[in-house]
This record gives C-alpha cells, sequence and structure tokens, in this order.
C-alpha cells in the first residue's frame, strides 16, 4: 500500500486520506466535497479539535504554515 496522510474534514467531521503522490492542498472531503485546504482558519468546538488532533496525520492554519499532529498532541 502506498504511504497516505489521514485529513480530518473542518467542515462535516469525515476522515480523509490523501495519497502522498496527491498534493493535499487540492483535497477535497470524500463526504460532503468541501475542501480540505481552504487556507483560512476554522471556526470549530473543542471537541471537533480535538478529533482534529487526534485523527489528522497534519493539521494546517492559514499563515501559521502546517503543524504536526503528532507535535500539537504532545
Amino acid at each position: 500500500m502506498s504511504q497516505a496522510n489521514q485529513n480530518v474534514c473542518t467542515t462535516c467531521s469525515a476522515i480523509n486520506w490523501i495519497p502522498a503522490s496527491q498534493a493535499a492542498s487540492n483535497g477535497k472531503c470524500s463526504k460532503c466535497s468541501a475542501a480540505l485546504f481552504t487556507g483560512k482558519p476554522a471556526d470549530m468546538s473543542a471537541a471537533r479539535l480535538k478529533r482534529q488532533i487526534a485523527k489528522s496525520t497534519f493539521l494546517c492554519w492559514s499563515t501559521y504554515g502546517c503543524l504536526d499532529a503528532v507535535y500539537a498532541a504532545s
């Protein structure tokens, strides 16, 4: 199996797999078709943020760039 990254949709909280060979910035949710990366901070509850941290391979915040979820969870 080829390597893939996992990302939680900020719109519907579905878990999405993004192949390592595909640009993550072009990813769309497999459930609701929303863009996975909008370049803007997402407004979400504490529970949804915890799911993002626990289930995403990486997290992105606007101009702050990407923060590795392993670092965020520690």
